[in-house]
């Protein structure tokens, strides 16, 4: 829309005049010939400003709209846009290979592997982080649900699904309602916790500074500090770094390999049905809070866990938000969800699909998503996780 230049109603008549001729004052008098020319200098810079704006609204609304534009996964089943060539360069795709090697202090990974296993830093002495996160297995009991305590110390009918400790490394949150933002934070929590390891530091440093088989690895790996609650911290939190399982199929497609045709057009329905937009990156999740508000409400009783991070936020925007798990490893770390709901991979990918996509798979469509899934499963020590030692 051009500026709009308000004008006396004898002024309106005058610039109906054709250009060239004398216009007339109100008294009937002509305007000199150089008025005249003023006025059309005038009307020309109006119409070149109302063009530069133009121009320039044009370039907002292009940018906005190419950053609005529908992504393949916001496209039904345009599913031309989403094919899967059989070689590819994994830069391309939303979900990366986790890597084979990391560069961590082979001396703090070593210290940190012994206090994992060692049940000195639970209150009673009789649980270690390996009791619920087991590494020769798949990083998780199965079945064993975390129990909660309310304010007066009896038990409380919430529960939490243990999820696997391998790849934690990938996370940006912690506990599925992401109430520690570092693996510091979580240990912190886990260590002193009454219903996890309920342990007390001044107790844990006085037991681990009386063990003699501590003096040299705390020496190699903390030569200037010694054993600190830090140190130890710090130690626990670069074993668990540590843990990654790399060499999955999927990962070894993206890099060139192999993949069942079963897996790859699983795949390609993962990306297209949507399930990318929370499910992406090396964890293939892990990296977002997503509400899983239609699954809960749609089941009796809820439960004060099912809140989700409204229990650290007090947001009411945030009920029933939860952490996004990863997705690596996950066709041997059943249970599934925050509370375990979930027995089979199968019922999982049936319940995401209908309540966070608002699709029905058929049988065939959730085998196949399956069987992508299933090509998540890495590799740990020489041998394919699997789920039990």
């Amino acid at each position: 829309m051009a500026p709009t230049l308000y004008l006396s109603p004898q002024a309106e008549d005058r610039q109906s005049a054709a250009p060239g001729t004398d216009l007339q004052n109100e008294k009937g008098s002509s305007f000199p010939a150089k008025r005249n020319r003023l006025y059309v200098i005038i009307q020309k810079e109006l119409r070149l400003i109302t063009m530069q704006r133009n121009i320039l609204c044009a370039f907002v609304i292009t940018v906005c709209c190419c950053q609005c534009a529908p992504s393949p996964t916001d496209a039904g089943d345009r599913t031309a846009d989403l094919m899967i060539p059989e070689r590819f360069e994994a830069s391309v795709e939303p979900i990366q290979p986790i890597a084979a090697e990391q560069d961590l202090p082979a001396a703090i990974v070593a210290l940190g592997r012994k206090l994992y296993h060692d049940t000195q830093l639970s209150g009673t002495q009789k649980l270690s982080c390996a009791t619920c996160h087991p590494v020769d297995g798949p990083g998780m009991v199965p079945a064993i649900i975390a129990p909660l305590r309310n304010s007066r110390g009896s038990r409380s009918p919430s529960r939490y699904n243990v999820p696997t400790i391998f790849n934690v490394g990938e996370h940006f949150a912690y506990f599925w309602n992401g109430r520690a933002q570092s693996l510091e934070k979580v240990i912190q929590i886990s260590i002193q916790a009454e219903n996890i390891m309920d342990g007390t530091w001044r107790i844990i440093l006085e037991r681990l500074a009386s063990d003699p088989g501590y003096s040299n690895e705390v020496a190699n790996a903390y030569p200037d500090t010694g054993l600190t609650e830090e140190n130890v911290v710090n130690a626990l939190a670069t074993y668990l770094r540590s843990l990654t399982t790399p060499n999955a199929a999927f990962d070894r497609w993206l890099n060139g390999e192999n993949l069942s045709e079963n897996a790859k057009e699983g795949y390609r329905l993962f990306k297209s049905y949507g399930c990318i937009r929370c499910h992406q990156g090396a964890g293939v999740g892990g990296n977002m809070y997503a509400s899983f508000r239609s699954y809960l409400e749609s089941r009796e009783p809820q439960r004060n866990t099912d809140y989700g991070r409204y229990n650290v936020t007090k947001d009411e925007a945030h009920r029933y938000q939860l952490k996004v798990p990863s997705l690596r490893n996950v066709a041997v770390t059943a249970p599934y969800f925050h509370d375990g709901s979930a027995i089979s991979l199968s019922d999982a990918v049936e319940a995401m699909a209908q309540h966070q996509l608002g699709r029905s798979l058929t049988r065939t469509e959730n085998n196949q998503i399956v069987s992508f899934l299933e090509s998540l499963t890495g590799w740990r020590e020489n041998a394919l996780l699997s789920e039990s030692p």
